[in-house]
C-alpha cells in the first residue's frame, strides 16, 4: 500500500491574562491565566527575564491559573505555559511579555525649588503608597546623589534629625511595599538660607 504520513501535534495553551505587553504597577506576584486544555493533569508555568528562557522561574498549577509564588522585581518579563495531558507534555505556548513597575512616591512638601530661611531641620512630606511598610528618605548636596544621607520613616513625613547648613539640597523618597522597593521618586530641590541680621544703627 502507499504509505501515509501522520503529524501529531500538541499545541500549548492560549494565554489570556495578562495580555502581552501589559504593564502592572505595584504587583510583584501577578496572577497568570490561560485557556484550559482537556485532560490536563497539571500545567508548568515559566517566567523569565529573557526571551530565551535561559534561567526561568517555574511554577506549577492544577487549574488554568496561578498566583505567582515568587516575588518579582520591577522590570520586563516573558511568561509561557505548557500542559501535561494524555501522558505527554504539550508544546509551550507562545510567550507573552509583561512589565512590572513600581513608581516612587509623589513628593508634596517642600515643593521643588523652595527656599526656606532659618529652617535647618525641614520636614519632608510625600503621598502614601498602599501597602508600604516603610519609606527611605535620601538627602544629598548633588543631583547624582553621590554619598547621600539616608533615613527611614514609617509615615509619609519626616523631620530631618540634624541641622543642615545653608545651601542647595536634593531629596527623594522610595517605598518598601509588597516585598519590593519602588523606584525612587523624582528628586526635588531645596534651598536653605540663613541671612545675617540687617544692620540698622549706626
Amino acid at each position: 500500500s502507499t504509505a501515509s504520513t501522520l503529524n501529531l501535534e500538541a499545541p500549548g495553551p492560549a494565554l489570556t491574562s495578562p495580555m502581552t505587553d501589559t504593564t502592572l504597577e505595584y504587583n510583584p506576584r501577578p496572577t497568570f491565566e490561560w485557556d484550559a486544555i482537556d485532560g490536563a493533569v497539571y500545567y508548568r508555568v515559566q517566567v523569565s527575564a529573557d526571551a530565551e528562557f535561559t534561567r526561568p522561574l517555574t511554577g506549577w498549577a492544577r487549574t488554568n491559573n496561578i498566583a505567582w509564588p515568587y516575588t518579582l522585581q520591577t522590570g520586563g518579563y516573558y511568561w509561557r505555559v505548557q500542559a501535561y495531558a494524555g501522558g505527554i507534555w504539550t508544546d509551550f505556548s507562545a510567550a507573552n511579555t509583561l512589565t512590572l513597575e513600581a513608581p516612587g512616591p509623589t513628593l508634596t512638601s517642600p515643593a521643588t525649588d523652595t527656599t526656606l530661611q532659618y529652617s535647618p531641620r525641614p520636614t519632608f512630606t510625600w503621598d502614601a503608597i498602599d501597602g508600604t511598610v516603610y519609606y527611605r528618605v535620601q538627602l544629598a548636596n548633588n543631583a547624582e546623589f553621590v554619598r547621600p544621607v539616608t533615613y527611614n520613616s514609617a509615615t509619609t513625613s519626616y523631620t530631618w534629625p540634624v541641622s543642615l547648613t545653608s545651601g542647595t539640597y536634593y531629596w527623594r523618597v522610595q517605598a518598601y511595599a509588597g516585598g519590593i522597593w519602588t523606584d525612587f521618586s523624582t528628586a526635588s530641590t531645596l534651598n536653605l538660607e540663613a541671612p545675617g541680621p540687617a544692620l540698622t544703627s549706626p
